[in-house]
């Protein structure tokens, strides 16, 4: 179905002016044409005023999934907290609050938007660090902020799913390095399918029953081992055997002709342990 959009803008658009006066605003949508349920999604954009803005009644905390993360084929990654403090440049040991409340270990992050799409469809599929970690960057004195720099002053300590969703990209990477014909939805299958699932991310923030997988933290967390296993065994499924154990005692070179260069070749013993393994540098 088509999305009907548009944008109310509550206040005077000049610059420097004040914020809109307190109090309870009122939008009245009237149908004039058409048919439907009459259901409205309503957003507030995230600005910064000296009152914030809420909903006073039928707010839900559900649809917030943006562009692009609600594209197809598209893995959206949402984050939690793996690291509850870090050590500044300083010497000191720090960490995050969000006004008076510090984020919880192993919890979903505040500002990790949930699902699902508009169209019903579950986002965020896996969720991953984004908080207190170092990335290299040209501004490492952090505006003088020596709290946000590293010891070793190269790297700054930042947090947001922008710091999550590279580790999915680099667990991909990871996956293509193994697997090279790897498609987008194979990705996300062993992705999902490799998640870790503890007692955090069966709660959903949502409004939904408990349960895995959720629109707040899809499948799960984040488990680069498990997923590239799984990614192993697509290579074993494409995998072709060779017998050459007619004649064990022959002493003359086994040829075997492939109709293309293998990726890796593994060799077997009579008990079914592998005891070499030729790469394509060995070829």
């Amino acid at each position: 179905t088509t999305a009907n959009m548009f944008e109310a803008f509550i206040g005077e658009w000049v610059f420097g002016a004040g914020p809109p006066l307190d109090g309870t605003w009122s939008l009245i949508f009237r149908r004039t044409g058409g048919s439907g349920n009459g259901v409205v999604d309503t957003y507030l954009p995230l600005v910064e005023l000296n009152t914030l803005p809420f909903f006073t009644t039928g707010a839900t905390n559900r649809r917030l999934v943006g562009s692009p993360a609600n594209a197809e084929r598209v893995i959206a990654v949402g984050g939690y907290n793996a690291i509850d403090r870090w050590r500044g440049f300083d010497g000191g040991e720090y960490f995050y609050r969000n006004g008076d409340i510090l984020f919880p270990i192993n919890e979903l992050l505040w500002f990790s938007s949930p699902g699902p799409t508009r169209d019903g469809r579950l986002k965020p599929e896996i969720v991953a660090p984004g908080i207190a970690l170092s990335s290299l960057s040209r501004h490492a004195n952090f505006g003088g902020n020596s709290r946000g720099v590293s010891p070793d002053s190269a790297h700054v300590v930042e947090l947001g799913t922008s710091m999550a969703s590279p580790h999915v990209a680099g667990a991909v990477a990871l996956m293509l390095s193994v697997y090279q014909k790897l498609t987008p939805e194979q990705a996300l299958d062993a992705l999902t399918r490799g998640a870790r699932k503890d007692a955090f991310t069966s709660h959903s923030f949502t409004g939904e029953a408990n349960g895995s997988p959720n629109a707040s933290w899809g499948f799960g967390k984040l488990n680069v081992a498990a997923s590239l296993a799984l990614v192993r065994e697509l290579i074993e499924v494409e995998t072709e055997a060779y017998n050459i154990s007619q004649n064990p005692i022959r002493r003359s070179p086994v040829v075997i002709r492939f109709d293309e260069e293998p990726r890796r070749v593994d060799l077997f013993d009579f008990a079914g342990k592998r005891v070499r393994t030729f790469l394509p540098s060995d070829f």
